[in-house]
């Protein structure tokens, strides 16, 4: 986000609305969560309308390295269309089908609500140089100075694996 305003600003601001969120989130008709809700489904199990909408389907598969060519065989796929037409989504699609109002309540309320137990956040401040006072950090905070030290000290989990290695030859039975 990009903003004259000074960072704490905003954190504030993204703060403000996630509670007022909530508010809505609560005073929505059951019969209004469930439109929602479907609506939600369609997108996850739509079909991509042109050759950009599909390509760039495959290509976000490629950058994070998750595609997985052969899983698709297994649920019906052919080898090429598992980016395409994502397992994962219909699994999503499937996840929202049972879904209550009242298990949305509760996820928001405790991963995205600042006293939520399981609220997490990173936010990097960039102080703009046109910033004419810039505000003190909130409590709290903790202000990185040495990036490599801080990389360091922090629990990772692995990135991306590819699923096979790369060999220059396609097996016959993936064209």
């Amino acid at each position: 986000m990009q903003s004259r305003k000074d960072p704490v600003f905003l954190e504030e601001r993204i703060e403000a609305f996630l509670e007022s969120f909530l508010e809505e989130l609560k005073a929505m008709s059951n019969d209004d969560f469930d439109a929602r809700r479907r609506g939600l489904i369609v997108k996850k199990l739509e079909k991509a309308k042109n050759l950009a909408e599909e390509a760039g389907d495959y290509w976000g598969q490629i950058r994070s390295g998750y595609c997985d060519f052969a899983q698709g065989e297994l649920h019906g796929y052919t080898p090429l269309s598992v980016c395409y037409n994502n397992p994962t989504d219909e699994a999503d699609a499937a996840a929202l089908t049972v879904i209550t109002k009242a298990q949305m309540i509760d996820v928001y309320a405790r991963y995205l609500l600042r006293k939520g137990p399981s609220k997490r956040t990173l936010a990097v401040h960039t102080i703009s140089r046109r910033l004419e006072v810039a505000l003190p950090l909130p409590k709290g905070t903790i202000e990185i100075v040495d990036i490599n030290a801080f990389k360091e000290g922090l629990d990772s989990t692995p990135g991306a694996v590819p699923v096979a290695p790369h060999t220059p030859d396609i097996p016959s039975s993936r064209i």
